[in-house]
């Protein structure tokens, strides 16, 4: 009987010390999501969730799909093998999602990843929900482990424009690469509805490389400077001053021209253009 009692009370102590240690993970795992995202807590994301982690290996197959596309001479989604259709749909029927621009907000430190904004708009004739915007970040070569954050959107209404803020991990400034110092990434993959979920007009507009150096930050708008001249009159006298109006609008910043070396998009600039299938190759290590 006593054996049975003590049995009892040892089981019942660890499942409260299982209890406790459960909790305290979770709580752990929550502080650390709190951490990573800091910088963003004050940023109205319209993002049902924000995820960190090293799997881009949904970005690699969007990557490779696309390439086909481009070397088959097709920009919007396949239909399934087999399936004959007596009227297919149109692009308007499919409808599109465009990534519009990509900026920098925030550069990245050895404690927190870069803040990455992304613009984009819904040229559907239906709200689009529940699709992910991915950016990895990439030292040389993509591979399957990148830095990666993923957002889960909750929705974009029919024709609307709309910017997400997402932060890459802090690895992405310290990427390790074998036989080499560990660096800051030097190329950013951007992707929307990264996992191709849905069939679109234009599956080639979802996907965006861009190297580091030609990654901009957010555009101000130019601010217009009013200044009045005070010339005197021809007789001396103190008179009313004659008031010139001088335009002195400050030129809008432009967006450098930047040719891609051979490592990147070969005849294309990568904020203007999609990744030709000849510049999404060179992004793939040669284990892949």
């Amino acid at each position: 009987m006593i054996p049975l009692i003590f049995w009892r009370v040892l089981h019942s102590h660890a499942a409260i010390l299982q209890l406790v240690l459960t909790t305290t993970i979770a709580a752990t795992m929550s502080a650390d999501s709190v951490v990573a995202q800091q910088v963003l807590s004050n940023v109205p994301n319209h993002l049902l969730s924000i995820q960190q982690d090293f799997r881009c290996e949904h970005v690699i197959d969007l990557m490779i799909r696309n390439r086909m596309r481009q070397q088959n001479g097709a920009v919007g989604a396949e239909l399934a093998p087999g399936l004959v259709l007596a009227a297919p749909p149109s692009a308007n029927q499919l409808g599109d999602l465009e990534l519009l621009d990509v900026h920098l907000v925030l550069d990245g430190s050895p404690t927190l990843g870069p803040v990455i904004q992304v613009a984009l708009r819904n040229n559907s004739l239906v709200p689009v929900s529940n699709f992910q915007i991915s950016i990895v970040g990439v030292l040389g070569q993509i591979h399957r482990q990148c830095p990666t954050v993923r957002g889960l959107v909750s929705q974009v209404a029919a024709g609307a424009v709309s910017q997400f803020q997402l932060q890459l991990p802090s690895a992405a400034m310290a990427i390790g690469m074998p036989g080499r110092q560990s660096a800051p990434f030097d190329t950013i993959i951007v992707a929307i509805d990264s996992f191709d979920e849905f069939m679109e007009g234009n599956e080639l507009n979802n996907l965006r490389i861009i190297r580091r150096c030609d990654l901009l930050p957010i555009p101000v708008a130019p601010v217009e400077v009013s200044a009045t001249i005070t010339q005197p009159t021809p007789s001396g006298l103190d008179t009313s001053a004659a008031k010139l109006p001088v335009d002195r609008t400050l030129p809008s910043t432009a967006q450098p021209e930047s040719p891609l070396d051979s490592l990147m998009l070969e005849d294309n600039q990568l904020e203007t253009t999609q990744p030709t299938a000849s510049g999404m190759a060179a992004l793939f290590s040669t284990a892949m």
